[in-house]
């Protein structure tokens, strides 16, 4: 025999709307993890690798006036790839003997170094692609701007204006690996400058 009381018919016709409205709740749930999942696909893109290599010059924000040509202490970072607990770290170097050899206001690329730290360490086995011929490690270096560089976590690109050469960086754990577009038809060479690195080298 079947129970016909009041109670029970409550909850046969109850049943059906549950199971509905549990089926919308687990659409929308799935919709949301989704979102999230593309979310954080593209959340590199929004990380600045140029962050802490620019120097705070607003008084009104570090609380007083510098010297004139005295450079404010920035974050001492680079914006080259790099793997977390790497042995390399890529950047390119405008000034040796400087935080971490690269400093975001300045517009001249001395080389491309391995082992970058930061605060005046390491940045050994400077490496450039240069074109032409009388190159010499006194004038070795070219101008670039800031509208033909870029960098990304785990990339860094750049054009070398002296010599029309697109520099392209990345790293893995153990390697740094270079990628160079000669645009110009000049003699094409690589030139590794051993003797500097951003602390002192003591021997070769």
């Amino acid at each position: 025999m079947f129970s016909t009381n009041k109670e029970s018919c409550i909850s046969v016709k109850i049943l059906p709307m549950l199971f509905f409205f549990g089926l919308i709740i687990f659409a929308f749930t799935a919709c949301d993890q989704e979102q999230t999942a593309e979310a954080d696909q593209k959340l590199t893109e929004y990380v600045n690798t140029f962050i802490g290599s620019e120097p705070l010059l607003d008084p009104d924000f570090i609380g007083y006036t510098p010297p004139d040509g005295w450079r404010v202490w920035a974050g001492l970072t680079h914006p080259g790839p790099a793997l977390p607990f790497a042995i390399v770290q890529m950047s390119p170097i405008t000034e040796f003997g400087t935080g971490s050899g690269y400093q975001y206001e300045d517009d001249f690329i001395l080389g491309f170094t391995h082992t970058n730290l930061g605060h005046w360490n390491y940045g050994h086995i400077p490496v450039i692609p240069v074109t032409g011929n009388g190159i010499t490690i006194d004038n070795l270096g070219s101008h670039f701007s800031k509208e033909n560089e870029s960098a990304a976590p785990g990339y860094y690109t750049v054009l070398l204006d002296d010599y029309d050469v697109t520099v392209e960086l990345t790293s893995t754990h153990r390697t740094g690996n270079h990628r160079y577009t000669y645009h110009s038809s000049d003699e094409k060479q690589v030139v590794f400058d051993l003797s500097r690195s951003n602390n002192r080298v003591r021997d070769w």
